[in-house]
């Protein structure tokens, strides 16, 4: 074993906050941490992402969110998506190649408490990623246009010439 001198009478404890739930509110937050793992059964891969709020009497309090973006559930994966893309949006990217473009990146954060249950205890959720005041969040993609059916084959001996094709 090795000698460890230390006197606790000398030292000055400081009272550390709270780290209990989040109040029901909107939070301003920025992406510290984003990183695509396999999930804890091994049957998949999810985006963890860790936000630190940066505004208010919350700065410097954590949240942690997985992204199922590869999950034997459908609806996790559909869940996961649209949530990764609200995040996208939130942040101006749009569109992403590394995990590592969402660091530092602002955004703000609708949070609530889920309720406990038999096996849980209450946690906080995040319900939506949203831009922060004042930026331009980047505009969702347009429907895919719809293909128009063509009679050309149904009139007897093809489509009547173009005037400027005469």
């Amino acid at each position: 074993m090795a000698s460890l001198v230390f006197d606790a009478t000398t030292i000055e404890i400081d009272e550390r906050p709270s780290f209990g739930l989040l109040p029901k509110d909107n939070y301003t937050v920025v992406i510290v941490e984003a990183d695509y793992r396999e999930t804890k059964k091994r049957n998949g891969h999810m985006l963890a992402i860790t936000l630190e709020v940066t505004k208010g009497e919350h700065t410097g309090r954590r949240l942690w969110e997985n992204l199922n973006l590869d999950n034997p559930s459908q609806q996790a994966v559909k869940i996961a998506q649209q949530d990764l893309a609200q995040i996208l949006m939130a942040t101006g990217l749009g569109r992403m190649q590394d995990t590592s473009e969402l660091l530092y990146k602002e955004i703000v954060v609708a949070v609530r408490i889920k309720p406990a249950t038999a096996d849980r205890s209450e946690e906080n959720v995040i319900d939506a990623y949203l831009a922060p005041a004042g930026a331009a969040p980047v505009a969702p993609a347009a429907p895919a246009p719809v293909a128009q059916e063509s009679f050309v084959d149904d009139i007897p001996g093809g489509a009547p010439a173009k005037p400027w094709e005469k």
